[in-house]
Formats: C-alpha cells, structure tokens, sequence
C-alpha cells in the first residue's frame, strides 16, 4: 500500500513523520517502477530487508521494523530499468528512519530521527 506523493522527499518527512525503524521508498516518477530494496546490517552481517514490489506512479511503499540495532547499515535500491544507488549510515540508534526516493534519473536517501 503506497502514499501519495506530492511534493519532495524533504516536504514528505515533515508531511507524513516517520516512524522508528522504518524505511519508506517513494517512487516519484510519472510510471509505475519495479524497485528491489536492500538493507544490510554490516556489523552483524545480516539482511534485515530484501524486496522486490512494484511502486506506482507518485506512490510509497513502507517497510517497518527494519533497524535491528544501532549499527552500520548500506542501504541499496535498484530499478527494473537499471536504476541503482547505495548509502552507508552509522544508525544513531533504531528509533530512526530512512527514506527513499526514486526520481527519473537518480535515487536519493534522506535520513530522519526522533
């Protein structure tokens, strides 16, 4: 189940807040996408998330309970088409959030706390 987009990344945590441990991708594009999303803690060296789901146009996808702990984490998402990008963050602690968002021509993370 998506939200709308309608503005922004920045405009959206404000927007909709966040909740702890969650990671949200927004497809902000003007078609549905395919997008695989990789999580992987790097000091435990586990795979809290790997998905594959189809976003429609202006729509998001959550994933929840993500964090483990506060860590090391990549985070990694890849388009049908080809689109791909990664991020390291040294998690403060699970009671923040992540999101993503795929534009046309890059995928950008922005990282949020309580």
């Amino acid at each position: 189940m998506g939200l709308p987009l309608t503005a922004g990344c920045s405009a959206l945590s404000g927007l909709f807040g966040g909740n702890p441990g969650e990671v949200t991708v927004f497809n902000n594009t003007d078609s549905t996408i395919t997008v695989t999303t990789t999580v992987t803690n790097l000091t435990e060296e586990t795979e809290p998330l790997s998905d594959t789901t189809d976003i429609a146009a202006s729509e998001a996808t959550k994933y929840n309970d993500v964090f483990e702990s506060a860590t090391q984490y990549r985070f990694e998402a890849e388009t049908e088409d080809g689109l791909s990008e990664s991020y390291e963050w040294n998690l403060p602690s699970p009671d923040h959030y992540l999101y993503i968002t795929v534009h046309p021509d890059s995928i950008e993370f922005e990282e949020n706390g309580p």
